[in-house]
């Protein structure tokens, strides 16, 4: 009793129809689609944009806007809350074209910047938005 289809099992006639070189290449054929297209998985980060999408980053410009960084990922959104005596509100965060998430931060009302995550954290990107000068 076989347990294998009739082409699968070994013969020592070279004209059967499937013989076991046919077999081992029809095999290798199989792999190379398997292989070649799982070799190199893409994984998102600053490389998978190309430098005419890929948005610049600035460093903080003291220490209050490195502590913002700091503190963005447990600010609840649109609430003033105080860092180093300046009014900080953060918008909620929202995901951006180049598929980063981002916030909008505004200081003491007057000033707006944007910062996204990216692989090293919370960094400031060039704003968007265009800031609004304060009424008081």
């Amino acid at each position: 009793m076989h347990l294998l289809p009739a082409y699968f099992r070994p013969t020592h006639s070279s004209s059967s129809p499937m013989s076991r070189g046919h077999i081992l290449s029809f095999t290798f054929l199989l792999c190379i689609p398997a292989f070649a297209c799982g070799s190199n998985p893409h994984t998102p980060g600053d490389s998978a944009y190309a430098a005419s999408v890929k948005p610049g980053t600035r460093m903080p410009t003291g220490e209050l806007e490195r502590e913002i960084l700091t503190m963005l990922d447990t600010m609840d959104a649109d609430t003033p809350i105080s860092i180093q005596g300046k009014s900080v509100v953060a918008s909620a965060a929202y995901h951006a074209a180049s598929g980063r998430t981002c916030r909008r931060i505004s200081i003491d009302g007057n000033r707006n910047e944007l910062a996204c995550h990216m692989i090293e954290g919370w960094q400031y990107v060039p704003s968007i938005f265009v800031s609004e000068p304060s009424t008081k």
